[in-house]
């Protein structure tokens, strides 16, 4: 951090979640040109990009929001009554969105692949002409299933995460189909 903004006290550095995170539009446009100088920096810096890794984008808008002395209040998972992560807790809770940055896969308790959904699964450019539905979730069976991480299922995850996949499901269904014409020229 201090080699991308020398003499940034580290510890004013927030963590890079919950995302996203809400702002007003003149705090936007006042965090942006930062936050893409930053990117660039840590693009074009071979060693801090693989330091950082994949949430290096995330640490540069972090310490854009230092830069330009706006203050953020990020709450714990499970804490935030905007946004929910699933896996990661145990339901929606008083959240009013999901955020699917942690994968839902789940597996049978001897290990074999039962489903699965990781916004991974949907990065090559035809994903983005062509949307796919999320395969439907098994029905639940107590003790059945658990995360490839190796948690157990619950009743009150599975059913978050279905109500998850349930909306972007809807999402795809709503969004009209791209034209041939748009589709030509997207990549």
């Amino acid at each position: 951090m201090q080699k991308l903004s020398p003499g940034v006290d580290v510890k004013s550095i927030p963590p890079t979640g919950p995302a996203p995170i809400v702002l007003s539009l003149q705090d936007w446009i006042k965090v942006t040109p930062s936050w893409e100088r930053l990117t660039a920096a840590i693009e074009a810096d071979t060693e801090v990009r693989d330091r950082l890794g994949w949430v290096r984008e995330m640490y540069a808008f972090s310490l854009a929001l230092v830069e330009t002395g706006i203050k953020v209040e990020l709450r714990s998972e499970g804490q935030s009554p905007f946004i929910a992560h699933l896996p990661g807790q145990a339901g929606l809770g008083e959240a009013h969105a999901f955020h699917y940055t942690l994968c839902t896969i789940y597996k049978t308790m001897d290990g074999g692949d039962a489903w699965g959904f990781d916004k991974r699964f949907y990065t090559e450019p035809q994903h983005a002409l062509e949307l796919t539905r999320i395969p439907p979730m098994p029905e639940f069976e107590a003790g059945k299933y658990k995360f490839v991480e190796g948690p157990p299922v619950t009743l009150e995850m599975h059913n978050a995460i279905k109500q998850m996949i349930d909306q972007i499901n809807k999402g795809m269904d709503l969004a009209a189909p791209l034209p041939e014409a748009a589709k030509a020229r997207a990549f």
